[in-house]
C-alpha cells in the first residue's frame, strides 16, 4: 500500500428533547496499492499497475444522554477505509490473474553438461514443486532480449522471440531441479528458455 487517505465530516444537533440528539456526516476513504510483477527467472519487472479503491459513505446516529446514561445507535467510523482497501485489493488480484493468464509458462536451463557417455544433459530450474515429472517434454529456445518501455524504464513490455533450439525430455527430477536430455536440435546453452507445446 503506497497511499491512503481518510476524511470525515460531521454535523448535528443535540439536546433537543431531554438529551436526545441527532447527528449525521460523511466519510471518504481512498487506498492505492502499487502492484509489480517480476519474472522469477530474471528478477526483472515485466509489468506494473496502480490499483485504487475509494469509498464514500454517509451515516447518521441518534444519541441519548441523561446524567450518567449514554446510548448511541451506530458508530461513525464504521468501514469506509476497509471498503476502499477491499476494492483496491480486488483490482490488484484481478490485474495479477489477467497478466498470468496472458503469459506462457516458462522455465530456464541452468546449465548444460556432458554425461559419462559424452551426451548432453540440461539442468532445468524447475522440479516437482512446479509439477514437473519424469517423461515431461519441452521445447527449448534461446533467451530473447528484454524490451523496456522507453517512457517507463521500470516496466518491461516483453521480449524478442528467441531462436528455437530443439526439444528435451526429463529423465530425473527433484524438488526444485530437473535433468533433461535433448531429443532433437542442438546448440543448447545456459539461460535458454523451456516452454510447453510452442513448436
Amino acid at each position: 500500500i503506497t497511499e491512503y487517505a481518510y476524511r470525515k465530516e460531521t454535523g448535528g444537533l443535540g439536546g433537543i428533547i431531554g438529551g436526545l440528539g441527532f447527528e449525521k456526516g460523511s466519510s471518504t476513504a481512498s487506498v492505492v496499492i502499487d502492484v509489480r510483477l517480476y519474472d522469477a527467472s530474471t528478477g526483472e519487472i515485466y509489468d506494473s499497475q496502480k490499483a485504487e479503491g475509494t469509498c464514500k459513505s454517509t451515516s447518521q446516529q441518534i444519541g441519548f444522554e441523561k446524567g450518567d446514561i449514554k446510548f448511541h445507535s451506530e458508530k461513525f467510523q464504521n468501514s469506509p477505509l476497509g471498503q476502499a482497501s477491499r476494492e483496491a485489493i480486488t483490482k490488484a488480484v484481478y490485474f495479477v490473474c489477467k497478466q498470468m493468464d496472458s503469459r506462457p509458462w516458462e522455465g530456464r536451463v541452468a546449465d548444460v553438461v556432458d554425461d559419462e557417455n559424452n551426451q548432453k544433459e540440461l539442468y532445468l530450474t524447475v522440479g516437482t514443486k512446479q509439477g514437473i515429472k519424469i517423461g515431461d517434454e519441452f521445447d527449448v529456445f534461446s533467451a530473447g532480449r528484454t524490451l523496456i518501455d522507453p517512457d517507463n524504464p521500470d516496466r518491461v513490455i516483453g521480449k524478442t522471440k528467441g531462436k528455437y533450439r530443439g526439444k528435451c525430455k526429463v529423465t530425473q527430477v527433484e524438488a526444485n531441479l530437473a535433468v533433461a536430455v535433448p531429443t532433437s536440435g542442438d546448440g543448447f546453452a545456459p539461460k535458454d528458455v523451456i516452454q510447453i507445446g510452442r513448436a
